[in-house]
């Protein structure tokens, strides 16, 4: 079933938080890991996750999805859900150290909901499971503030095993910019802000953090378009920028933050000038 990204497009800064808080705007802590669709299927005995499908359209392996892949879930056959799958980057692996070791979910989006009568074959491995009835559905023109409520009780209903592996994020709808900065100063990536009334994939904007330092060019490698620079000691590599620099050339960074307080490595790092007032003659 194809269905849209569920992720922002846009982006916001942190001035604009009081903005969109007086717009009715809520946010959600933006989690940092990989964007992917969790599918259940059936499998004619039980409910389980059959698919995690990254925004690319393919499909994570076993390797990156061992401890849900197969995972059995008092979740209708149909139901899609929209998350950050807690792999290769090191918020993850905090995560993972949090939760036992397990590759979890993080969920932010219903994107589809299946009939309910298919949960009853797995009644004996979920007995205390909420088997109401509830038709399949299309969720992805539904506003934002539906999608959540019912996420919010799907997620809820999760047990043994599945409920340690599927989160669901956080969201406020009041002092967003506190919310910012709490996020931002834990090691957070930053926040999604949303309009409760919008469709999947309308109506939201990402809120990251945005710092620079000043870092020395040590090495350019231009056939893998790569730079290694040197700051304060710790190298690290970014993508070459569409101008030309030379090894020894003083350049601003700009980035989000950092990975960890062992490393100091900045996230999502790029070269946005030369500060050639900065130079050593």
């Amino acid at each position: 079933m194809a269905t849209p990204y569920a992720g922002p497009r846009k982006k916001a800064r942190r001035e604009e938080c009081l903005g969109y808080e007086i717009r009715g705007w809520w946010a959600e802590e933006k989690a940092d890991g990989c964007y992917v669709e969790l599918r259940v299927g059936f499998d004619g005995r039980y409910t389980r996750i059959v698919d995690l499908v990254y925004r690319s359209g393919a499909t994570v392996g076993r390797a990156a999805g061992c401890d849900l892949l197969g995972q059995c879930v008092n979740l209708a056959a149909g139901t899609v859900i929209a998350g950050e799958l807690m792999v290769r980057t090191p918020a993850a692996a905090r995560w993972q150290a949090e939760h036992g070791g397990v590759t979890g979910m993080v969920a932010f989006d219903l994107l589809a909901e299946g009939e309910h009568h298919a949960k009853e074959a797995a009644r004996a491995a979920w007995p205390c499971a909420t088997m109401e009835r509830w038709p399949a559905r299309d969720w992805t023109t539904a506003p934002m503030v539906w999608r959540r409520a019912r996420l919010e009780q799907l997620v809820g209903d999760l047990d043994g095993p599945a409920a340690r592996k599927i989160h669901l994020v956080e969201q406020r709808r009041f002092n967003l910019r506190p919310f910012f900065d709490e996020v931002v100063d834990r090691g957070g990536e930053g926040l999604v802000l949303k309009d409760p009334g919008a469709p999947v994939g309308e109506g939201m904007c990402k809120l990251k953090r945005h710092d620079t330092i000043d870092a020395r060019v040590v090495q350019r490698i231009p056939g893998e378009g790569v730079v290694t620079l040197d700051w304060g000691g710790r190298q690290f590599t970014v993508s070459s920028p569409s101008f030309t620099t030379h090894t020894g050339d003083v350049v601003e960074v700009a980035h989000m933050g950092f990975y960890d307080a062992e490393t100091w490595t900045p996230r999502h790092a790029r070269i946005v000038g030369i500060r050639e007032d900065l130079m050593l003659q």
